[in-house]
């Protein structure tokens, strides 16, 4: 069996005053010696009420910053971990999600025609 030499866990709200998962995370690197990586998907919903042609260039100085503040969040751990001796890298990015509306569903394929189109669920 290959050794672990990264252990991903995932952090939901980095300043947080007990982490348990990342505790466990971190008991494990150490016992491994393995690289641990905290990480933060950012999945918070932008509420624009203002102008978003104001900044610079718009939403992605939004997320930008949003993701600026995850690392540094995340990077406040990691130091008080890597004191422990385990080596600690932090990530976090942003997680789109599609405002589509779903495809038909395969009942609704069947109604409406004879054979099913490359669309539908039931192919």
């Amino acid at each position: 069996m290959r050794p672990i030499r990264r252990i991903l866990a995932a952090v939901g709200e980095p300043g947080a005053r007990r982490l348990p998962a990342a505790v466990k995370a971190a008991q494990l690197a150490r016992a491994l010696n393995a690289k641990l990586v905290l990480f933060r998907a950012i999945s918070a919903p932008l509420y624009l009420d203002w102008d978003v042609s104001l900044l610079s260039t718009g939403v992605a100085d939004v997320k930008r910053s949003a993701r600026a503040e995850c690392l540094a969040a995340l990077e406040v751990l990691a130091r008080r971990l890597r004191r422990t001796g385990i080596k600690v890298e932090v990530d976090a990015l942003w997680i789109v999600r599609s405002c589509a509306p779903p495809p038909p569903s395969p009942t609704h394929c069947a109604a409406r025609c004879m054979r099913c189109t490359p669309m539908c669920r039931c192919r």
